[in-house]
């Protein structure tokens, strides 16, 4: 399986709560913020989509309710 590298920059603190997470797991630090970043954009990723339905279901209804006005 190809995986592909990305670099990033943590603060001091972050880095600090990785490492303890890290040794307390018993994973390595990347593979640890790996899988923290995979489960955030699943998440970021399930939450805009929520956003977006939301938004098309509010643009159809105020379009029908516009449309009903129209008629009167």
């Amino acid at each position: 399986m190809c995986m592909a590298q990305i670099s990033v920059t943590i603060s001091d603190e972050t880095d600090k709560l990785l490492t303890e997470m890290s040794e307390a797991t018993g994973l390595t630090k990347s593979s640890l913020a790996a899988e923290i970043l995979r489960r955030g954009l699943y998440e970021e990723a399930s939450n805009q989509s929520v956003v977006a339905e939301f938004r098309r279901n509010r643009r159809s209804t105020s379009s029908s309710t516009q449309g009903k006005r129209a008629t009167r």
